[in-house]
């Protein structure tokens, strides 16, 4: 009988632990129209910003944020989902602030979808967002979808990522890739690069799918101006998958 006991216990515990976890994660709310009361769990008390938003977020939580213009720059330290309303009328407008609009550190997971992000601006060293993994944990590439990114020099930095249809109007490189794991692999599909004075697509070191994107450019002299490729000799497991694409430059 004391065994059954503790049997029924341990099992009690385990189940409660798991509907525990689950419950921690919750959905928030940002909006010009709401009351931003926190915790912002409604669109009647939805947060005005999404930075204010995104501070009270604990790992695993969902920020769904309503059509309109939010002026500022985020800092993400955790593992949240971001969805907007529309690609086109959702905008975080990092116009003139911090030289990266969005900023992502240490994360095993971050998600983002139906935004249009404005970077600092076309001239400086700026970029709109900048993705790091967590590298010493179990890591899953970070997803960014249906966004437009313009207004900055540099699109998206990223070490791990899942990018789909995304528009591009940015200056110099539109996406920068490099990661190390051989079992991780990153993938860029159905994205429109607009004309880039330097790159389209910057990879290094690691495993990658680029499919169906479309690069535009239309300055002929520039020869790096579809997929730069650096691998260094040391590195063999590197595998790149190229669909309808004309201009690839390798640097060996």
């Amino acid at each position: 009988m004391k065994t059954n006991k503790y049997l029924i216990l341990i099992t009690f515990y385990i189940i409660h632990s798991a509907f525990y976890i689950v419950a921690e994660a919750t959905v928030r709310y940002v909006s010009k129209t709401g009351s931003s009361t926190p915790p912002y769990t409604s669109w009647a008390t939805a947060a005005d910003s999404i930075q204010k938003c995104i501070n009270i977020c604990e790992d695993g939580d969902t920020i769904y944020v309503a059509n309109g213009v939010y002026k500022e720059y985020l800092r993400i330290n955790k593992e949240i989902t971001l969805i907007g309303s529309s690609m086109d009328s959702t905008i975080i407008d990092g116009t003139g602030l911090s030289d990266t609009t969005i900023y992502v550190d240490n994360q095993r997971s971050f998600n983002m979808k139906n935004f249009t992000i404005l970077g600092k601006n076309r001239e400086d060293q700026t970029r709109a967002l900048y993705l790091l993994n967590n590298l010493s944990g179990i890591n899953t590439p970070f997803k960014i979808e249906n966004c437009k990114i313009k207004n900055s020099r540099g699109g998206i930095l990223a070490e791990l990522i899942n990018a789909k249809n995304i528009i591009f109007d940015i200056k110099t490189s539109a996406i920068g890739l490099n990661w190390v794991l051989q079992n991780q692999i990153s993938s860029i599909e159905n994205c429109v690069i607009n004309n880039p004075e330097f790159q389209g697509i910057g990879i290094g070191k690691g495993l990658y799918i680029i499919r169906n994107n479309i690069l535009i450019n239309e300055n002929p002299n520039n020869i790096a101006a579809g997929i730069v490729v650096a691998l260094t000799k040391s590195f063999t497991y590197s595998t790149i998958l190229l669909v309808g694409l004309k201009k690839i430059y390798m640097l060996i």
